[in-house]
């Protein structure tokens, strides 16, 4: 008879390169943990644990100098001490901006209303 590789299940193989994610952990725990009362242990453990926050996109803060940090931190200040309609209005200027900078292949200014 000749020799055949054995055919694994889709699950069993799609993993090699990429870990799994923590809802996908989660699930498997929660599936043993019906009627293993060791990963049901394990379930609780892992719905304990500290989980690291979510990264802001664009921003890495442990990168960042001490002198970097300290003039984010003055702006955020800044910023919290304007008026509610003062603020609003940057914002919007702001927002804008990002509006036509992703829209053009330069970076454009925008400048302020009248």
């Amino acid at each position: 008879m000749r020799w055949r590789p054995a055919i694994l299940p889709r699950s069993a193989t799609r993993r090699k390169s990429e870990p799994l994610s923590d809802a996908e952990i989660e699930r498997g725990l929660r599936e043993r943990a019906v009627s293993d009362p060791r990963a049901a242990e394990i379930l609780l453990r892992w719905l304990q644990r500290v989980r690291p926050p979510e990264a802001t996109p664009g921003v890495d803060l442990d990168s960042m100098s001490e002198r970097e940090l300290e003039r984010l931190h003055a702006g955020l200040v800044k910023l919290a001490s304007l008026d509610e309609p003062v603020l609003a209005a940057l914002v919007e200027q702001v927002l804008v901006g990002d509006e036509l900078a992703s829209s053009s292949s330069g970076l454009e200014l925008v400048s302020p209303r009248a």
